[in-house]
């Protein structure tokens, strides 16, 4: 049996491999039909590596092919933000739907995985004993993941570049990653979204930053830092307690430290990890973080103001993408 790939793009025959691996060229925030493109391309090639290694001759054009099993991919939206997508045969082959471009990867590989074909690890294929049938699904299914809130990981580490890795992940439909400077937009072809963050405010809140008029953060800004009703605080120990979770002048400057970042280091950011100060137990004592309550309510004070004025500057423009926020909770704090 011979397959052939049917995608609604003119000159597939001549661009499929060109538009599959044009990710370097694509601004997957404004770039959607080609973003869209790209992936469904991908998803094609893919489809044709795996059906060949087990014996499969696959032909790929925007038109079906008499004789052939014939496989339509598509996605009816440009973004990359649902995954679900159906699967449904039909008289000549089967249809693959994505309900965006990172459903219609998906849908390619549940499709493979029909074949028999299984992705361990980073080296490790299964691929099935060489046949001239394609396995077809009887009756239309839908596939919707259950955890929509991200599948992935954001470690640190000798892999964090590794193209092998988030390839792996894409296959077996893990589409939650930390950005990575120089595979990026190979994670975006794949339908990833990214965590940037973590342990940002220490830096940001220096006590020895300087302001513009030369002085030190702590000398212009003391009441940004926690104040504490049994030890005296001073700048050699200042972030050993949280800054102060009530002060709006402290929230303005954050936030727009994080819209700095946002429009530069981390452009490609959906969800930002804030981590407040590493330290253990200690939460600003001034009479308004103390009318908010214990640690946990002064925390969600914080991450309240971080999404407001976060809000804000998408509405004027000040970025040009909405970005999820989390924040980290210790025992401690």
């Amino acid at each position: 049996m011979k397959a052939n790939i049917v995608l609604n793009y003119e000159n597939t025959t001549e661009q499929l491999y060109l538009w599959a691996n044009d990710e370097t060229h694509i601004n997957f925030r404004k770039d959607l039909f080609e973003a869209k493109r790209c992936t469904i391309s991908f998803a094609a090639t893919e489809i044709i590596t795996y059906l060949e290694k087990i014996g499969i001759k696959t032909s790929y054009s925007n038109k079906t092919q008499d004789g052939c099993f014939n496989i339509y991919i598509d996605a009816l939206d440009e973004s990359f933000e649902e995954s679900e997508f159906t699967l449904t045969p039909v008289t000549d082959g089967i249809k693959i739907l994505g309900k965006s471009r990172t459903g219609a990867l998906y849908g390619a590989y549940e499709f493979l995985r029909l074949q028999g074909i299984r992705w361990l690890s980073l080296e490790q294929d299964v691929i099935p004993q060489k046949s001239d049938k394609i396995i077809n699904i009887d009756k239309e299914k839908t596939f919707k993941a259950s955890m929509t809130i991200g599948r992935g990981y954001t470690f640190e580490g000798a892999l964090k570049d590794s193209t092998k890795l988030w390839l792996w992940m894409a296959r077996n439909r893990m589409n939650f990653a930390a950005s990575r400077p120089y595979s990026a937009k190979f994670q975006k072809k794949l339908g990833m979204s990214f965590d940037n963050g973590g342990h940002i405010l220490e830096p940001i809140l220096n006590p020895d930053n300087r302001t513009e008029n030369g002085k030190t953060f702590w000398e212009e800004h003391r009441d940004w830092y926690g104040t504490d009703d049994e030890e005296e605080i001073t700048k050699e120990n200042a972030l050993n307690i949280q800054f102060c979770m009530s002060n709006e002048e402290l929230f303005d400057y954050i936030a727009d430290e994080l819209i700095d970042r946002i429009n530069t280091l981390w452009y490609e950011a959906d969800r930002l990890t804030i981590s407040v100060f590493d330290t253990w137990g200690k939460t600003c004592m001034c009479e308004k973080c103390k009318k908010l309550g214990n640690g946990t309510d002064k925390q969600l004070n914080f991450l309240s103001g971080m999404r407001k004025r976060l809000n804000k500057a998408h509405e004027d423009g000040r970025i040009d993408h909405n970005v999820t926020l989390c924040i980290w909770a210790y025992e401690g704090t």
